[in-house]
């Protein structure tokens, strides 16, 4: 006698990681690092835009004037491991915007939007996206303005997200159905053979997520002496 149990694969989750501007990445508790001349809004007594944010009431300021002098364009860094990320923020329509993003890098596509009279602010809007990334270690970039345009650029940066497989989180999959309890029996056994089988099967629903080879095992046993 032997009895075909059912098989399976496991798959990790994908999971989306949601990190405000002035936050910590809830997984690796990592965060988003700035560089040059940026200003944590509300707050900043200098700043001019005043938009709603959608994360959590904050996000980062930074101007790009490329006919000042001594400016630079401002940077934002962010390390990740996972298959996807979005940035997402704010567009003063009054001044414009001039993104750069690298990725582990490499120079990806940028945001642009030009000065505009129709409304003061366009909210939630998508800087960035890049996906079907390994589900590796990448470093994302952005970077305010560019120093060979002539438009002026002021980034209102709210947050970000990205997508990681999360190993712990496995989801089991039932490949093939069980095949029932095979017997070595004659012809006169059949009406048992076709019991044992849908009662087997009845047993593995039931333990399918316990620890279930000696308990099939036991019941099937249980079954069989008690139909003879």
């Amino acid at each position: 006698m032997f009895i075909l149990l059912r098989q399976y694969v496991a798959y990790a989750a994908q999971i989306n990681v949601t990190v405000d501007d002035q936050g910590l990445d809830p997984i690796t508790r990592g965060s988003i690092k700035y560089e040059g001349d940026w200003n944590l809004q509300p707050g900043c007594s200098v700043c001019t835009a005043t938009p709603e944010p959608q994360i959590d009431g904050t996000w980062h300021d930074a101007s790009f004037d490329v006919t000042s002098p001594s400016q630079l364009p401002t940077n934002a860094t962010f390390v990740f491991t996972g298959t996807a990320i979005y940035v997402f923020g704010m567009v003063d329509n009054f001044n414009g915007i001039e993104l750069v993003f690298y990725l582990d890098g490499e120079s990806s596509p940028g945001y642009t939007s030009l000065p505009s009279t129709e409304q003061p602010y366009q909210l939630n809007q998508l800087y960035f996206e890049k996906h079907g990334l390994s589900n590796t270690e990448h470093v994302l970039k952005l970077q305010n303005g560019r120093l060979d345009t002539m438009q002026k650029s002021v980034v209102l940066f709210d947050y970000l997200v990205y997508t990681r497989d999360d190993g712990s989180a496995l989801h089991s999959t039932l490949l093939s159905p069980i095949h029932g309890l095979f017997l070595r029996i004659d012809s006169a056994s059949r009406k048992l053979y076709r019991t044992a089988r849908v009662s087997a099967e009845n047993v593995f629903h039931r333990a399918v997520f316990s620890n279930i080879r000696t308990d099939i095992h036991n019941a099937v046993l249980s079954i069989i002496h008690g139909l003879r």
